[in-house]
Order: structure tokens, then C-alpha cells, then sequence
């Protein structure tokens, strides 16, 4: 008995020792990993540009942000559920501007009718395009009073300004809120560009680059990423349907050519990329010492790893915004080995094409204005881009990969087409305003391959 004993003892003693050095061995793996994590931040905070200069204070009478409906919808501590509810019912409509402009980037217009039917809508079957117009905006009355109101704001309110320490805690920018006043807006929109009511249909899309300037305004690169979204799938597309029809006039294309160019915001990218991190400090600090993300210490090297790769993709951006090295993204992209959920960047190389695509269709919308302008002025096309350099806000805009201006052809005047206008792109290689076919899902995926050309509607 006593000999088993002291084997007992001397096997619980050992699995003590045993527990007590991997214990050990988790607090240095967690003091090294969290040191290497500190350096990287060490690292980020020495590359990250300066601060901007503080604003002065906006008066409400100029500002955007102040307009009730954008409180109530936008902006988390002035929540009105009760004008969310009835923005969000109208927004149940939204499926069908998806149908509607889905392909507008392979200059195909909407046809309201079809996705009238698309989107089981009760719609005769000699009804036209006009009829559908009309039934949508039926369907909208319930929010045309709040809609009006904001469109409203939109043209007498051009400044947009808030607290930009509030729009660093998550959930602070409502973008559900957002997103489902770009719809309503944008489907209102197009409904009224189809009855001819074309200074309506300006007016919504005033407003839906009014939110994107307030997404513009905020520090955390979220935000950059829905602002993205929301000029590629409503803003551009409406002023590219409007303008495949030839319904704007001078005074709304200078007007459009100033909000495109308020809507970039190349320049921020670099702080954006490193934006993050203090959230990450924050994410680390919360973790046990052993978590179902794994230990601690392994935790504080990936996000480290992360923290470098951030660092890298920005430094492949200049400082002003206006080049990219593509391939110093695509090298950064691939040096992360495993990602945390919700931690780590997903993919630069997949992020920053997109984000560049959205930046050279702003630009190119802009010499489209300024083209558009130059043509209702003398009745026909410049020559060249120089003709028009003194009506763009900054100027020819330049390709972010290789600095070149757009590459720019004027038609013959029996070409439906009359001009063609594209950059070169991520892939820098120019095929003459070569632009692969993509679906609404996977354009993300193909942003990387062809020229990225300003559409012309498609010939039937």
C-alpha cells in the first residue's frame, strides 16, 4: 500500500510539474507574442500619415447631417424607429433596381417592365415602360413626403460634418440605414427618369451622393467600402442611365462632375488601411489567455503578421492617393498565411481593386460631364481631353497605376458610340478599351483583368 502511494505521489507530482511548465510556456508564448504585436503597432503608428487638420464648425442651416430624416435614419443615438420602419417597408422594393442595374457597367439600361415581372409585380401584359414607372412609384407614396423632404436638404445643405470620434464605434453610422434610403431613392429615381421628370430624378440622386459624402467623412474603412458600393450600384448608375438617354442638361452635369469629385477619397486610403488597429489592441486586451481563437500569444503574432501586411499595402499607395503599386498589393495580400474571423484584412488585393475601380469610374464620370458640357456648348465632341482640362474640378484625372491620362477617342459622328473612353487599369496593360463581361456577383473577382472602359448602351 505504501509503495503505491508513493507511485501515486510521484505521478501527480510529475503531472503538476508538467502542468505548471506548459502553463509557463503559455505566459512566455503570450508576453513574446504580444511584444511582436506591440512592435507592429510601433511600426504602424511611425507609417501612418498625419492627422487632417481640425474643420471648422458647420452651421445646421449648411449641413446635411442635420436634416431630421438623415438623424433619424443614420446615425445610431437618434434612432427613429418609426421612420426606419416605413423607409425599410418601401425599401422592399429594392430587389428590383438590383434587376434594374445590375449591368449597367456593360452599358445595358434598365427596362422597368421586365423587372416589374422579374420582381412579381402585377403589371398587365400590354403594359410598357411608362405603366411600371407609374406602379413603382405608387408603391412609393408612403415615403414620398420624407423622401422630398431629404432631396430637399440635399440641394440647399451641401456641407456634410459630425463627430467623427462617435463614427469609430461600431454600429454608430446606421448603414442598414444607409443602404435602404439609397434604394428607395435610387428606385424613385429611375422610375421618374422614364416619365421624363428629370430634375426629380436629379434630385434623388443629389441625395444618394449626400450619404456617400457623409460615409466619406467617416475614419473607419468600412464606410470607404459602403460609399463604394453605394456610387457604383446607384449614384453612377442612375447618372449613366440619365445620360444613355441624353436627359441631363449642362448646369446638373457640373453639378455631378463637383459631387464625383467630393465622393473620392483616394487620398484617406493609406490611414484608412491602418485604421484598425486600435480595435485590434482592444480585441487582444479582451481575450483569455486560452480562447477558442487559440492561445493568446498565437493570436497577438497573427494579428502582428496582419498589422505588417497592413502596413506594407500602404506604403504601395502614395501619399496623396493618386498611385497604386498593384503589384506590391498583390506581394502584401499573399503574406498572410491564416486569418482570423473578423480581425484580419480578407483580401488587399481583392479590397483595393475594387476600391480603385470605384475611384477611376468617379473619374472618368467627371470627363464625362465635362465632355457632355463641351458638347451641349458647341455641338459635338473635343478632339482631345485638353479642350476640356479648365471645366474638371482637379484637372485631367490621372490612371492610379501608371499616372497617364484616360485613354480618349473621339467617334465618327454616324457612330452611335461617339467617343470611347477607358484607363488601362489594375492589370496596366492596355487592350484598347477591352472590358470582360462579368455578373453582378462576381465583377469583384474579374476587376483585376481587361481595361476598365466608360460604357456606351449596348446595341441591339
Amino acid at each position: 500500500m505504501k509503495k503505491f502511494l508513493r507511485v501515486l505521489r510521484r505521478i501527480v507530482l510529475g503531472l503538476a510539474f508538467l502542468v505548471t511548465l506548459a502553463a509557463l510556456a503559455l505566459v512566455m508564448d503570450d508576453w513574446l507574442g504580444q511584444r511582436e504585436f506591440r512592435r507592429a503597432l510601433a511600426r504602424a503608428d511611425s507609417a501612418a500619415p498625419r492627422p487632417a487638420p481640425v474643420r471648422p464648425a458647420i452651421p445646421d442651416a449648411t449641413n446635411f447631417v442635420a436634416t431630421p430624416l438623415v438623424r433619424a435614419l443614420v446615425f445610431a443615438d437618434s434612432r427613429d424607429p418609426a421612420a426606419f420602419d416605413r423607409v425599410r417597408s418601401a425599401a422592399a422594393k429594392k430587389d428590383l433596381f438590383f434587376v434594374l442595374h445590375a449591368d449597367w457597367l456593360h452599358g445595358r439600361t434598365a427596362s422597368l417592365r421586365e423587372a416589374c415581372r422579374t420582381a412579381h409585380r402585377a403589371l398587365p401584359e400590354t403594359a410598357g415602360e411608362r405603366d411600371a414607372a407609374e406602379l413603382i412609384l405608387r408603391e412609393l407614396e408612403p415615403v414620398h413626403a420624407d423622401l422630398d423632404a431629404l432631396v430637399t436638404a440635399a440641394e440647399t445643405r451641401p456641407d456634410v460634418a459630425f463627430d467623427t470620434a462617435k463614427a469609430t464605434q461600431p454600429g454608430w453610422i446606421r448603414l442598414d440605414g444607409v443602404h435602404e434610403l439609397s434604394n428607395v431613392l435610387a428606385l424613385r429615381a429611375d422610375a421618374r427618369l422614364q416619365l421624363g421628370r428629370t430634375d426629380e430624378a436629379f434630385g434623388d440622386c443629389l441625395a444618394i451622393m449626400r450619404l456617400g459624402q457623409i460615409l466619406s467623412a467617416s475614419p473607419r474603412f468600412v464606410h470607404h467600402a459602403l460609399k463604394n458600393a453605394l456610387f457604383r450600384n446607384y449614384a453612377l448608375a442612375i447618372f449613366w442611365e440619365g445620360w444613355s438617354r441624353g436627359q441631363w442638361n449642362e448646369a446638373q452635369y457640373r453639378t455631378f462632375a463637383q459631387c464625383f469629385a467630393q465622393g473620392e477619397t483616394r487620398h484617406l486610403l493609406p490611414g484608412l488601411i491602418l485604421s484598425d488597429h486600435k480595435a485590434w489592441s482592444q480585441f487582444l486586451a479582451s481575450l483569455p489567455l486560452v480562447s477558442k481563437q487559440g492561445p493568446r500569444g498565437l493570436v497577438a503574432r497573427k494579428l502582428a503578421q496582419a498589422v505588417d501586411v497592413n502596413c506594407e499595402v500602404a506604403a504601395a499607395i502614395s501619399a496623396a492617393g493618386d498611385r497604386i503599386d498593384a503589384q506590391r498589393v498583390s506581394r502584401a495580400s499573399g503574406l498572410v498565411e491564416s486569418r482570423l474571423d473578423k480581425v484580419t484584412p480578407t483580401n488587399w488585393e481583392l479590397v483595393l481593386s475594387n476600391t480603385s475601380f470605384v475611384e477611376s469610374m468617379l473619374d472618368l464620370a467627371q470627363v464625362v460631364c465635362a465632355l457632355e458640357g463641351h458638347r451641349l456648348r458647341t455641338g459635338s465632341y473635343p478632339a482631345d481631353l485638353a479642350a476640356i482640362s479648365a471645366a474638371l474640378p482637379g484637372g485631367i484625372p490621372r490612371d492610379l497605376f501608371n499616372g497617364a491620362p484616360p485613354h480618349y477617342r473621339r467617334e465618327p459622328a454616324a457612330d452611335a458610340a461617339a467617343f470611347s473612353l477607358y484607363f488601362v487599369g489594375w492589370n496596366q496593360r492596355d487592350e484598347h478599351g477591352f472590358s470582360p463581361e462579368w455578373s453582378h456577383y462576381d465583377r469583384n473577382i474579374l476587376l483585376k483583368t481587361g481595361d476598365w472602359v466608360w460604357p456606351h448602351a449596348a446595341r441591339n
